[in-house]
């Protein structure tokens, strides 16, 4: 995928998973509590602990799964620019809409961006590949 602009490396924060730890070892120390006091376990409260282990999975899957962004710098040469229509459905109707495209040589090959109508785009652009 190619940018004009870089994407920002987002710093990771495992707040979430964290705050996610505090909750399932509240609710397993609640159900050990009732265990003891009762002498069984609520089964309301087992399916409920497990529901959280397994929330607390994919909280550390998403919080400890990093993968950085590159912004690999390519210089890109103006190949063309033009008007590209495409149908693209509005409600029960499909519609035609114009999109404006920049065509830029790099060297994998050519890479279309979407532009703005009346901007001005340089014959030999930074872009970041990511």
């Amino acid at each position: 995928m190619y940018s004009f602009q870089p994407i920002a490396d987002m710093s990771q924060s495992h707040f979430g998973f964290y705050m996610m730890c505090v909750v399932v070892i509240f609710a397993v120390a609640l159900t050990l509590a009732d265990y003891f006091e009762t002498g069984s376990f609520d089964v309301a409260a087992v399916v409920a602990c497990m529901l959280l282990t397994l929330v607390l999975g994919l909280t550390a899957v998403v919080s400890f799964t990093d993968e950085p962004t590159k912004n690999e710098v390519v210089i890109g040469t103006l190949l063309d620019s033009t008007s590209v229509q495409r149908e693209e459905k509005s409600g029960k109707t499909y519609t035609t809409r114009d999109y404006m495209v920049v065509k830029y040589v790099v060297p994998e090959g050519v890479v279309s961006l979407q532009a703005r109508y009346g901007a001005v785009y340089p014959d030999r652009a930074i872009l970041y590949k990511n």
